[in-house]
């Protein structure tokens, strides 16, 4: 494989076709083969396939070699070796946002970073309590796109919402969810400019 996961027993297949082994390759020949195996440099094994986990992460060399009597030969392959990751985020530099609708919300990716290659990153808008997906365009947008690392959100309605990152590697997949709620803005009005005499009974209201 070219990824694994860190402390995780990954298995390499030996594939290899064993040649002959005797005296002379005439008398007593056998279709066999002994094999080692080298982790960076290190023999590990001698079985026929290498069931190896790596306790530190970033690109390691595995070789195998192959011998039957006079010959041998060798293959090698490196693997990266990736470590689990941890998703989070903030969210306009909070873990929670409670604020007033519409609201842009700039994300600020805390994930560690991998060893070997980029994340696959996914952003989703949910309805909360119900985690039902929101819907683009109605209840938010997201730019450039919910695949990027550090996505732009903008919510255009009022309501509770969760951003939830979900990230995938050879370790497996991760998420993160983090709260979000949007109120209406009060809508405030006064009366026209007047004058009055005496004393007046003058009413302010609000409409939500």
């Amino acid at each position: 494989p070219e990824w694994g996961c860190l402390n995780t027993n990954i298995t390499f297949t030996n594939t290899s076709q064993a040649g002959l082994s005797g005296t002379n390759n005439a008398v007593n020949c056998t279709n066999t083969s002994q094999y080692e195996w080298y982790v960076d440099g290190m023999f590990v094994s001698s079985d026929v396939n290498l069931v190896h986990s790596f306790s530190t992460p970033g690109m390691h060399t595995v070789q195998l070699i192959a011998l039957n009597d006079p010959c041998s030969d060798d293959t090698t392959m490196v693997i990266c070796i990736e470590e689990v990751p941890v998703p989070d985020f903030e969210m306009n530099g909070m873990p929670f946002l409670a604020a007033c609708a519409p609201l842009v919300v700039t994300i600020t990716n805390l994930t560690n970073t991998s060893s070997c290659r980029p994340f696959d990153w996914n952003w989703q808008v949910l309805l909360s309590p119900s985690l039902a997906p929101a819907t683009p365009g109605v209840h938010y947008t997201i730019t450039p796109s919910a695949t990027d690392s550090i996505p732009e959100i903008t919510f255009l309605l009022p309501g509770d919402y969760i951003i939830r990152l979900t990230i995938s590697n050879s370790c497996g997949t991760f998420t993160r969810d983090r709260g979000v709620t949007l109120l209406l803005d009060a809508d405030v009005s006064l009366p026209p400019n007047q004058q009055y005499c005496g004393l007046r009974t003058i009413n302010f209201g609000t409409s939500p």
